[in-house]
This record gives C-alpha cells, structure tokens and sequence, in this order.
C-alpha cells in the first residue's frame, strides 16, 4: 500500500472530528433544512481543512497514478455519454489511505445521518462506495444521471471557476424509469439547478431522485465535478440497486440511507 503521511488520519482523529461536527447544532440544522429543500447540500464548514486537504492530495494522486480513461454510454439514462478518467474503489483501498477511512468512519455515518434527517448505510454494492472521477480532456463529462443508491457525498479536489465548467447541474425530486428515462423532456421542461463549487468543497446530495450532470466545457478541460474527486456512495436501509484546461478531481461515495 502506498502511504503518505499527509493522508493518514486515525479513527480517534476522525471520531473527534465527527464529535465536534455533531456538537454544531446550528449549522447540522440549517443543513439538513437545506437538504430536505434541495436534495443537495454543501457541508464543508462541517469538516476540517486539514481533512479536506489529505483528501484532496489522495485522490490527485491516485488519478494521476491509477487512473484509467473511460469513454461509454449509459442505455439506462437515455444514452448520456461518460467521458473522463476514473479510480476504482479496488485501486483506492490498495493505495490510499485517508478516503477509505473515512468512508468507515462511524464519524462519518452519523455526520450524514444527522444532516439527512435519516438513518445512513454503507452501500451494499462494494464497487461503488467510493471512486475518484477527473474530467479533464475538452468534452469530458459525467453526463445526465441518477445513481442507483440513495446518497453521495462529494469531495472536491481541483475545480475551474463557474464561468469555465465549475459548476453541477441538478433536477431534484424526479423519478428515474430506466425503461423510458426521458432525458431530454425532463432538461427542457424542470428547472435546472446550477451548484457552484470549488476545490475543497464537499457536499451532499441525494441521487437516486436528484438528476444530476457535470457540466462539459468545449474549450477548458474540467474534470468530473461532480467536478472533482468523488468519495463515499451510501445507500437507504433496503437500498437495493434499482432496475489550457484546468481539470476537476472528484472523489465520490455512495451510501444507502434508511
């Protein structure tokens, strides 16, 4: 395993982290209000710096290392291309450090939990609990989709400004018909949300109802923003999987919730 002390973060450090975190109740309730509005919340004043920094520098790392392009298209979200380069979560455990860990934080699950305003699990499908995604090539993109589990948590590593990519675009509270996903009615006739990030930004978003696109920049390379290094899928309980360029790093995971 690869390890760079810059990355290591104990299990007493991160429950100290989620401790204090937890104590703001102030900020747990604007986000969770925000969440339940939205579908989507920053929570970045809810983790340190130094936290978010160790992320950060594992995941370009491991991009820079272990990252493989991918270039494909999705029948199940009306065929919206995939373009970018990704990490698995195989390639993260071996050689990293600080993303896994947090992933398996207790600290961690009650933080989400509690900013939810309901009970959040590991995701059942290993595969997809965390990934490291980087759009960097003009035209790279995550493309429109839904995930399959009920939760991500995003952190951002390296992001362009809003004016060249840096920014997601989402549709809350939509129904995902991946028989008939009607991709193009739902962009031209709901609002689209735009969240604009940065590197360190973290948030959380709930995905199996919020539609959700990094956006593509025809000139700039940007990397997946949901532009940047994504870490951490979680699900629902039940949640099964359903039928000159400046690049973003995202490391992502997913979570499965109550």
């Amino acid at each position: 395993m690869l390890v760079d002390q810059r990355w290591v973060w104990s299990e007493d450090e991160l429950d100290a982290w989620g401790a204090q975190a937890l104590a703001d109740d102030a900020e747990i309730t604007l986000a969770h209000k925000e969440f339940e509005r939205t579908g989507y919340v920053a929570v970045s004043r809810l983790i340190p710096a130094q936290l978010r920094s160790a992320v950060a520098l594992e995941a370009l790392w491991l991009v820079e290392h272990m990252g493989v392009r991918r270039d494909l298209v999705l029948a199940a979200t009306g065929y919206t291309p995939r373009r970018m380069r990704n990490v698995t979560r195989a390639e993260i455990a071996c050689n990293g450090s600080v993303i896994e860990a947090i992933y398996d934080s207790t600290a961690t699950t009650r933080l989400l939990s509690a900013v939810a305003g309901e009970p959040v699990f590991r995701c059942p499908y290993e595969p997809e609990q965390f990934v490291i995604t980087r759009l960097e090539q003009a035209g790279d993109t995550h493309g429109w989709h839904w995930d399959d589990y009920s939760f991500a948590l995003v952190w951002v590593a390296e992001c362009p400004p809003a004016d060249d990519g840096g920014f997601v675009e989402c549709i809350p509270d939509t129904v995902w018909d991946k028989a008939k996903p009607e991709v193009a009615r739902l962009v031209q006739d709901r609002l689209v949300h735009k969240l604009s990030v940065g590197a360190g930004d973290v948030y959380l978003m709930r995905t199996n109802t919020t539609f959700a696109s990094g956006v593509p920049d025809p000139v700039r390379a940007t990397h997946d923003c949901e532009h940047g290094i994504r870490v951490g899928g979680r699900a629902e309980r039940g949640g099964v999987a359903r039928d000159d360029g400046q690049p973003v790093v995202e490391a992502r995971g997913r979570v499965k919730g109550s």
